[in-house]
Parts: C-alpha cells; structure tokens; sequence
C-alpha cells in the first residue's frame, strides 16, 4: 500500500509522510527478529532461529527494509520493489496459506524424483535424435551453390531437404540441396550436440509447435524411426510424465488434507491383531476351573471328566 501510494499520490509531504512509517515499521522488524534470535539462538543447533521456514521469510523482510533505505538516497526506485517481501509475512498469520503452502511444499522429494526421471527420458531421445538428425536441420535447399556460403541464395518458399536420393519427400523443388550452417534457420534447436538436442526436446515435450519439428524431421530423414520418434516422445515425456507431476501433487494434497482433518493413514501399530506376528482369528479365552480334591476322585466327578478308573485286580 506504502509503495502503490508513493507512486501514484506522489504529492507534496507524502514521501516524507511515508518515509516515516516506512522507518518505523523497519525498526520494528529488526526488532523483533533480534528479540526472536537472542531468544532461539541463530542457526547452529536445532531449534534455532533460521531452521524455521517461517522465520527465515521473516528474516529476509527485516534486512530487506535497511537496504531499501539506503537505495532510496540513491534514487534507484527499481529497488523498491524489494518491498514486496513484506507482505510474505502474513503466511505466518494465515492458518489457509500456511496450510497451502505446506501442502506444496510436502510432496518435493518426489517431485524432485519425477523430474529426474523427466530429464532421463530426454537424454535418451536428445541422444538419439542426435544419431539421426546430426547436421539435418542445416539441410535446405539453395541456388547459387558455387559462390561462398554466404552469398547462397535460398530457396523461395525455404524448404528442407534430405541428401538421400531415396527420400522422395526431402527432395527439392527447386535448387539444390546442401549444408550450410551460415544461413541456418535456427542455431539453437537442432540436433547438432547433445546440448541443443536437449533443448529441443524439452521444446517437443511442452507441445510448442512441435508438428513443424516432425515435418522438419520428415523432410531431413523420412524413416520408420521418425514417425516413431515424435509420436513416443509425445506419449511418453509428455502424457505419461505430466500425468505422473500431477497424481503426486493430489496424493499430497489428499495426505496433507487428512492430515489436517485428524483422520490420517492406518497405523498398523494400533491394531496389533493385523500384524503378521499376532493371528487373525478372534482367541477365545480359556478359563480353569478350580475343583477340588476329593470331588476328583468320587465315581461320579470320573465319568464327568472322561475318566475310567479300573479297580486293581491281584491274581494270585
């Protein structure tokens, strides 16, 4: 708001005005992150100040405001932007966006697993689009090939054009085709190095034009492999692992919401009578009867228990 109103109301005692507010409320800041430092400790043991998220937005809207005063004596108001920080600190009072940022935040290391599965799968095809298309993309078609390259003239309309008498689709209308990496169209997207295959790659997996890059393909090198090429890449670098990106983000988001709500995953520690350790069966419980003595040996009590007592037979 301070920013907004020294730009646009930019009358005479504003600045002044705002200035003022401006060094109160950076004193303010410093003070309470010194207070919050002295208290916590800096960064060193657990607990400190700095191991907080929180407190380290916090931090860098306190020493932000210092090094806005002193740019503004220097008149660089592109700096002031810096300013913009401040309201980070609102995260802290916000219960929703500290939850939506904590919910973002949960699910990096897998994010981080899906990205390098990402750039696995364009190393192979940037590797193999090199052994195809190495030095393709510089094949047009030209006339005046006998004077130095770079008085060649191309083509009109420009087309490209395979040195293979056999591709019927790369051949030229008009001119002749040959290389010429002077006039190229592109010098960047192309499949010269790995390098630049990579990023052309990463160009085919965002679905920016990346037909115009198949017919290019078609042209320079009209095999099964190209078809090939443009339609897997486009199923499985972008469908496949967009689709991945997203279903770990909504596993998070769900993990994060039930964990908010209290109602979490099912902890196989309490319920022991699921582990593999306990049976499942229900136990029945056995309880023992206390009889006594004299009422174990009578005719009676025998036959009740299962027992046949012989009576003792001397012979003589």
């Amino acid at each position: 708001i301070l920013l907004v109103l020294e730009i646009e109301l930019d009358l005479d005692g504003t600045s002044e005005v705002i200035r003022a507010i401006e060094i109160f409320f950076t004193v303010l800041f410093l003070l309470e992150a010194l207070l919050k430092i002295l208290a916590l400790g800096f960064l060193l043991h657990p607990g400190s100040y700095l191991r907080d998220v929180l407190n380290c937005m916090d931090f860098i809207v306190a020493i932000t405001g210092p090094v806005v005063l002193a740019i503004d004596g220097v008149n660089i108001r592109s700096a002031r932007l810096l300013r913009l920080a401040r309201p980070l600190r609102t995260v802290r009072a916000l219960k929703s966006v500290r939850h939506f940022l904590a919910t973002i935040a949960s699910p990096t290391p897998l994010i981080l697993d899906g990205l390098l599965l990402l750039f696995f799968i364009m190393f192979i095809f940037a590797i193999r689009g090199v052994g195809i298309w190495r030095d393709a993309y510089q094949q047009r078609c030209y006339f005046n090939t006998d004077a130095p390259k770079g008085m060649w003239v191309l083509a009109s309309p420009p087309q490209y054009c395979s040195l293979s008498p056999g591709n019927a689709l790369g051949q030229c209308r008009v001119g002749v085709c040959t290389i010429n990496r002077d006039m190229a169209e592109d010098p960047i997207l192309n499949y010269d190095t790995v390098g630049n295959a990579m990023l052309l790659v990463m160009k085919i997996i965002s679905l920016d034009g990346w037909p115009t890059d198949m017919f290019k393909g078609q042209s320079t090198s009209n095999t099964s492999a190209t078809a090939l090429y443009f339609v897997i890449i486009t199923i499985i670098s972008c469908t496949i692992t967009k689709n991945l990106m997203l279903a770990v983000l909504a596993i998070a988001i769900s993990l994060s919401r039930r964990k908010t709500e209290g109602t979490g995953g099912f902890d196989l520690a309490q319920h022991p009578s699921l582990s593999n350790d306990t049976p499942t069966s229900p136990t029945v419980p056995v309880h023992h009867a206390v009889v006594p003595q004299r009422a174990l040996s009578s005719p009676t009590t025998d036959l009740k228990l299962g027992r046949c007592n012989l009576p003792q037979m001397h012979i003589a």
